[in-house]
């Protein structure tokens, strides 16, 4: 089957906004026009994998659930051991001796339980992985459901969820005595997006009846309604940062539906390609190249220079690209090694 090239398109475009979450650009503009857009790539990745794992088959669809659920689960475990590594090294570059921080981290069951309960990373200095754990638990939780013949349930579960979730956020920021970790877990946002996207899979025959130019119009009517939504938040709460914005779901969904509508759309650049091998390591990778650049920026003084903080977002990311592209061919010909080894 071949691939859908603007989805791809969209995941590297994605990955480079999720950089731009967590070291933003400077200045009151890109704050407030262009931050709240960013906030659309993460429930994006979320869409995409239920659109990727839904299949009207339902024993392909286990199958490739099953498979998909390991991979997530080895991948998280040697991400979570990475960052933790790197932010160890950084501390002890920055404190010689100061280990015994992150020993204490290791030996606390509250961090465990918090962890395996609400995944919350943050705890282990690899906060935004939690991405990873929400999606490994969606996915068990929908691979439970198609074993017990519950799937068309769980839609109206994620229905209720993404409709509950910017008011529970809007409240959390009211009430800081709200966990975060409440809002950022397999349930609010992580179930909702991912069988959000696999809804979309399985209505692409009646999302291709849809007019093209209102098809092509979606995501700019949401962008639009997105920065709109956040001002108002502003006016009427005093602050305009939330963690998404429900019209940033549908600009998600919307993103989705013009690629079922124009599948080769880049196909003729190197994006899409980009997009499918090397989205998924940028997100992992890039807070530890943000750690490090920031500890050396701090160490060296020009941590609020303008030219750094223009420039930070774009050399993190092209740093973290690079990782990921270096990773990938890495991990190729330890595959074609293999695949020698056997045929000889």
């Amino acid at each position: 089957m071949k691939r859908n090239s603007l989805i791809d398109l969209f995941r590297f475009v994605c990955a480079f906004m999720v950089v731009l979450i967590h070291i933003k650009l400077p200045g009151d503009f890109a704050n407030g026009f262009f931050f709240p857009l960013t906030r659309m790539a993460v429930p994006f990745f979320f869409m995409v994998s239920g659109y990727f794992l839904a299949d009207e088959n339902t024993e392909r669809m286990k199958q490739r659930l099953n498979k998909q659920i390991r991979s997530v689960f080895w991948l998280f475990a040697g991400a979570m051991l990475a960052l933790f590594l790197v932010e160890l090294l950084i501390d002890l570059a920055q404190n010689p001796g100061g280990t015994q921080k992150y020993l204490s981290v290791l030996w606390d069951w509250n961090n465990w339980y918090r962890l395996i309960a609400v995944n919350n990373t943050s705890r282990f200095y690899a906060g935004h992985l939690w991405y990873l754990s929400a999606l490994l638990y969606s996915m068990v939780l929908i691979r439970l459901a198609l074993e017990y013949h519950e799937l068309k349930k769980m839609y109206w579960i994620a229905v209720v969820l993404g409709l509950l979730l910017v008011p529970l956020m809007v409240l959390q920021r009211i009430n800081g005595k709200v966990p975060k970790e409440l809002l950022l877990n397999f349930l609010f946002p992580g179930l909702a997006y991912v069988i959000g996207g696999a809804w979309i899979k399985c209505s692409a025959q009646r999302i291709l009846k849809w007019p093209r130019k209102l098809v092509v119009l979606l995501p700019v009517i949401f962008s639009l309604l997105t920065i709109g939504e956040r001002w108002l938040v502003y006016a009427v709460f005093g602050f305009g940062s939330l963690t998404t914005f429900f019209n940033g779901m549908l600009l998600a969904a919307s993103l989705i539906v013009l690629s079922i509508h124009f599948p080769s759309a880049g196909e003729r650049t190197p994006l899409p390609k980009w997009g499918a091998k090397y989205s998924l390591m940028i997100y992992i990778c890039h807070m530890g190249f943000i750690d490090i650049l920031n500890a050396v920026a701090k160490s060296w003084g020009f941590q609020n220079a303008a030219w750094y903080q223009w420039s930070a977002p774009f050399f993190v990311f092209l740093v973290s690209f690079g990782f990921a592209a270096l990773w990938e061919g890495t991990k190729n010909k330890l595959k074609e090694r293999k695949q020698a080894k056997i045929a000889a």
